[in-house]
């Protein structure tokens, strides 16, 4: 019984630690989120302080020309007003890239990569989308002001405190196929 945990030590000694995808970090400045935002009250017994607000979108656009775009939970502390993604709520995330287009208009495609509810026998990456957003406003530091997609209308994020979380999220989740919740190693807490 005891050869292989020793064994397991050994090589665990020997063995390079594999690295894992890349976490590029995330500036403020590439996040937007929907305007719709709809906050509620949490349900009796749990988190006190808080609203949460399970209908958002956060589209992050990177310099590089790389997109992300998480569907999380989020809570905002009562007197704060901070905003954070919940933990242990599964995140669709679709990823791609976008680009500018002659008429200032930016094109995103992107597919999705990650559910925590992958439907038996479909392949990830899958449901590719093309999609045309408008910017509108200048903004310092930002793409624009708001961007207007075909069914959203996305600002500036503001007071969101999980910059870190979100991109290992992006990173770990979003680089592979889908697996469901409490399989794997990427399985957050």
């Amino acid at each position: 019984m005891w050869i292989p945990i020793f064994v397991g030590y050994i090589l665990s000694i020997l063995l390079p630690p594999q690295a894992g995808p890349p976490i590029q970090r995330i500036d403020i400045h590439w996040v937007y989120v929907n305007d719709d935002l709809r906050w509620q009250p949490p349900p009796k017994g749990t988190t006190a302080g808080v609203k949460y607000c399970d209908n958002a979108l956060l589209a992050v656009l990177f310099p590089s020309g790389e997109y992300a775009g998480v569907s999380p939970v989020l809570y905002r502390h009562a007197k704060t007003k901070h905003i954070s993604v919940s933990r242990g709520d599964g995140m669709v995330i679709r990823r791609g890239h976008w680009s500018k287009l002659s008429d200032g208009s930016i094109r995103i495609i992107s597919s999705v990569v990650y559910t925590p509810l992958p439907e038996a026998g479909k392949h990830y990456p899958s449901d590719e989308r093309e999609e045309v957003w408008k910017p509108a406003g200048m903004a310092d530091h930002r793409i624009a002001k708001t961007l207007k997609t075909p069914r959203l209308t996305l600002v500036p994020l503001h007071d969101f405190t999980d910059l870190d979380f979100l991109a290992n999220y992006i990173a770990v989740e979003g680089s592979g196929q889908p697996r469901p919740r409490g399989q794997g190693p990427s399985n957050f807490p």
